[in-house]
């Protein structure tokens, strides 16, 4: 998707203090009982959304090689957002019950691929019927651990 990734690289090559989204879409009716099925939550309405403060957090926070191959991790990189909508539409579990700082409920999605499993949290802004990316990472894979 290289609207997404242009997106994100204009995210990380002009940081601004204005928030700017980028938009995935409504959820579909599938999407909205198949997440009510899993994590009971009434997703009715929703968008998805991406803004340039998660693109940067999750670079800050797992994009150093070195720092993340210390957690036994993998750090992301920008090609990594094109396997987002995958990741949301046919993961392989999803997890609740966390809340972040701001005490908004969190869908936790992982996806187990060849070479790694990725890791993408949304957050739940009921006031503004989204789902906003939150955080991604990548873990090394039970495939990779063994080489």
């Amino acid at each position: 998707m290289k609207e997404l990734i242009d997106f994100v690289v204009k995210s990380l090559t002009n940081p601004s203090h204005k928030q700017t989204k980028f938009c995935l879409g409504k959820l579909s009716n599938q999407e909205i009982a198949k997440l009510r099925t899993k994590t009971g939550f009434d997703l009715a309405d929703f968008e998805r959304i991406i803004d340039n403060f998660a693109i940067r957090h999750a670079f800050s926070q797992h994009g150093n090689p070195k720092v993340e191959e210390q957690r036994g991790q993998i750090a992301i990189t920008i090609n990594d957002f094109e396997n987002i909508v995958e990741l949301i539409e046919n993961f392989d579990k999803i997890e609740t019950g966390e809340k972040n700082t701001a005490q908004r409920d969190l869908l936790k999605y992982s996806k187990d691929k060849e070479v790694c499993k990725y890791v993408y949290v949304e957050e739940i802004r009921t006031g503004k019927k989204e789902l906003a990316m939150q955080t991604m990472y990548k873990q090394k894979s039970a495939t990779s651990k063994k080489k």
